[in-house]
Formats: C-alpha cells, structure tokens, sequence
C-alpha cells in the first residue's frame, strides 16, 4: 500500500508541480533544492515513524516532494546549457547520466553494507540525508563562487 501512495504522489507531482511553480514564478534550481530539503524531512520523518497513518501521510509527502527534485535535477542542466553551451546539452546529459550511475551503484552498496550492519533501515535513511545535506553546501559554495566570477 505504500508503495502505491508514493507512486500516485509521485505522479501527481509531476503532473501539477510545472504548474504550480510558473505560476508562483520559482526557478528550477530553487523548486530544486526546497524539494531535497523537504523531503529529505518527511524522509526522516518516515524512517521514525511507527503508526501506519504516520507513515502513509509521510510517505505521500515524500512521493510528491522527491519527484520535484528527480524532474528539476534535469530542467536545471538544461537551464544551465541554454544559457551557456545549448550545444552541448546532450553530452552534459549523458556525462550526467554516466556519473549518477556510477554515484548510485557506489552509494547503493555502501548503504546496503551499512544497513546489514547497522541492521536499521532508520540509519540508512538518515545517512542518505547526511550525504544530500553536503552535497547541497558544496553546491551553496560553488555557487557563490561562480556568481562573484
């Protein structure tokens, strides 16, 4: 049953989230990193979970909000190659689909590794969360860098 929740809120999102972002004006890399944040919450949130209702409303967020950050992790490279190298969108695309499957059969393993010893699915999420939560200063700092350039 869960899994059906997350799928419908997944869909939903990312049948009415373009939407609702053009008409409140929000750039893509801003719906970007609300969405990490947010559901890198309801994530946690579900991980401590232990009633069903709990767990159902949290999974449903976290469905809706995860599917803004796997939809705009694409529109902001392309956002970035239009208006730099609209050439060459298509190898950045692909340079970045090689690295994501490299990043996720890595970090797949470690936290399969790190959930058979740890024998808690809770630290796997919460470890998951960590990793997103550098991977947003890193990109924070290189962002202001770039913008000073």
């Amino acid at each position: 049953m869960c899994l059906s929740v997350y799928a419908a809120f997944d869909l939903a999102s990312r049948l009415s989230f373009h939407f609702i972002t053009e008409k409140l004006r929000i750039t893509t890399k801003s719906v970007y990193i609300f969405g990490i944040i947010a559901a890198g919450i309801f994530r946690s949130i579900f991980a401590e979970s232990r009633t069903f209702k709990t767990i159902l409303f949290s999974i449903a967020i976290f469905g809706y909000l995860r599917a803004t950050s796997v939809v705009n992790q694409v529109l902001i490279l392309s956002d970035h190659c239009a208006g730099h190298y609209p050439e060459k969108f298509s190898g950045a695309y692909g340079l970045n689909m090689i690295i994501k499957g490299i990043v996720v059969m890595a970090v797949g393993q470690t936290l399969g590794h790190l959930r058979d010893v740890a024998i808690s699915y809770e630290t796997c999420f919460h470890v998951h969360n960590a990793f997103l939560v550098i991977i947003l200063l890193i990109w924070s700092i290189q962002s202001k860098y770039c913008k000073r350039e």
